[in-house]
């Protein structure tokens, strides 16, 4: 019953650290623009593409700049994966298997399930890949520990839900 648990644990937090710097770089190029020159904290890094990105990244901040959010990323996969799969067990007791209904129905349990330590580690994931991309920034990240507790402290724990919503509209039809 744990090896599902354990090797799929395992399998996902490579996947996720294999993806991180893309995640990192995709995530400052989606936000680029959403400043104005008024906006409270500072200016906004510009990039011109994939490969600017790479090269402001690399050369302001260094090959680290790449994996902010790994630690919390490496801390919450397995978690987030064990209670998906662990999701996906109960469901399955609950309302069945063996018909597409059945199994969207066990596969959205187990999303909604999952979700629990899959929102909060996107959250700080995306908090620690913008951080460096805003000359100054409320709350700067100096690592994922660090993002956590700053968000803790002045967002309180629903901080780190305000998108549970959402990312189910977006996962959901994936995972049902």
């Amino acid at each position: 019953w744990w090896h599902p648990l354990v090797f799929g644990g395992a399998a996902g937090s490579i996947g996720e650290l294999l993806a991180q710097p893309m995640i990192v770089v995709r995530t400052r190029m989606m936000v680029q623009g959403i400043a104005s020159g008024g906006m409270q904290g500072g200016e906004i890094t510009r990039y011109g593409g994939f490969f600017d990105t790479c090269r402001k990244m690399l050369r302001n901040e260094g090959l680290g700049a790449f994996y902010k959010g790994a630690a919390v990323n490496a801390a919450f996969t397995p978690a987030s994966r064990a209670l998906y799969m662990s999701g996906v067990e109960l469901s399955r007791g609950i309302v069945g298997e063996g018909t597409p209904t059945r199994d969207f129905a066990a596969g959205t349990l187990a999303q909604l399930i999952g979700s629990f330590a899959y929102v909060p580690r996107d959250v700080i994931i995306e908090r620690c890949a913008i951080d460096g991309q805003l000359t100054k920034q409320v709350g700067d990240c100096g690592g994922s520990m660090q993002a956590f507790r700053t968000m803790l402290k002045h967002e309180g724990l629903m901080g780190f839900y305000r998108a549970y919503i959402p990312h189910q509209f977006v996962w959901i039809p994936y995972n049902g």
